[in-house]
C-alpha cells in the first residue's frame, strides 16, 4: 500500500520558473484526497516552497528544501513543526570556506537564502567560470560537501545533507516503509531518493536505470500512479 509520493520540483512538477499546470494540481489533489501524503523534495529552500505551494491548494503537504536539508509540515510561516538534518563540523567548515571565497570573487552573486548548505545563481558565464574554478581549485575543502550544477544554478552542501537522509528520518516519523513510498524527479540529485523508494518514476531522467519507470511528462505519471498504485 502507498502511503506517500515524494516529488521533485523544478523540470518535474513544473518547468523552472513556472507554475504548476491546472490538469496536474487537480492530480495532486486526488492523490492527497487517497489518504497519500504529498511530499516536495528541491533543492529550493522551504521558505520559497511555502509560497510556491500556498496557491496549489493541497491540505497537508510536506515540504524538504535544499536537497534534504531542512523538513517543513505544511505551509505556514512560521512551520508549526520543523527538524534540519545532522551534518558534520568538516562540512560546516568547508561550506563556509566556499561561501567566503565565492562571495570575494562574485560580490554581486545571488544567494539562495538557504539554512544549511549553499545555493548560488550567477548571472552569466563569467561568473560561473570563477565559481567553478574556485571549486575546482579547492577540491581539498570538498571533504564531506558535494557539488550539483544546474542549468541556472550551483548548490555546495554537506554531503549528509540529501534527499535518502531527509525521506530515511522523514518516514521514521510518519512510520513510512520504504516499499510504501514512491519518488518522483529528473536529475542526479533525485538518485538519492531514488534509492531509498522501491518504487522510482522518472520524468526523463537520462540514466533510466536508475528509475523503475520513464516517463516525458509529469501528466503522464500522475495518471500512471493514480491508476496503478493508489
Amino acid at each position: 500500500m502507498i502511503k506517500a509520493v515524494v516529488f521533485d520540483l523544478d523540470d518535474t512538477l513544473c518547468k523552472i520558473g513556472k507554475g504548476i499546470q491546472k490538469k496536474d494540481i487537480s492530480l495532486l489533489k486526488a492523490i492527497e484526497k487517497a489518504n497519500v501524503r504529498v511530499i516536495i523534495a528541491s533543492g529550493k529552500p522551504t521558505y520559497y516552497l511555502c509560497g510556491f505551494f500556498r496557491q496549489v491548494g493541497l491540505k497537508k503537504p510536506i515540504l524538504i528544501g535544499e536537497n534534504g536539508g531542512d523538513v517543513q509540515f505544511g505551509i505556514s510561516l512560521p512551520p508549526r513543526e520543523r527538524f534540519t538534518l545532522p551534518y558534520s563540523e568538516v562540512a560546516k567548515t568547508n561550506v563556509e570556506f566556499f561561501r567566503t571565497a565565492i562571495s570575494k570573487a562574485c560580490p554581486n552573486l545571488f544567494w539562495q537564502p538557504n539554512r544549511v548548505g549553499l545555493g548560488m545563481f550567477p548571472k552569466d558565464r563569467r561568473e560561473t567560470a570563477k565559481i567553478t574554478k574556485i571549486i575546482e581549485e579547492n577540491r581539498d575543502k570538498l571533504t564531506d560537501v558535494s557539488v550539483f550544477y544546474y542549468s541556472d544554478a550551483i548548490d555546495i552542501i554537506p554531503s549528509e545533507i540529501n534527499k535518502y537522509n531527509s525521506l530515511q528520518c522523514l518516514c521514521n516519523k510518519l512510520d513510512i516503509a520504504q516499499d510504501e513510498i514512491i519518488a518522483v524527479g529528473d536529475g542526479a540529485n533525485d538518485y538519492p531518493m531514488f534509492n531509498f523508494a522501491k518504487i522510482s518514476y522518472g520524468v526523463k531522467v537520462k540514466d533510466e536505470t536508475k528509475v523503475t519507470k520513464n516517463f516525458d511528462t509529469i501528466n503522464d505519471v500522475l495518471q500512471y500512479i493514480l491508476e496503478n498504485n493508489i
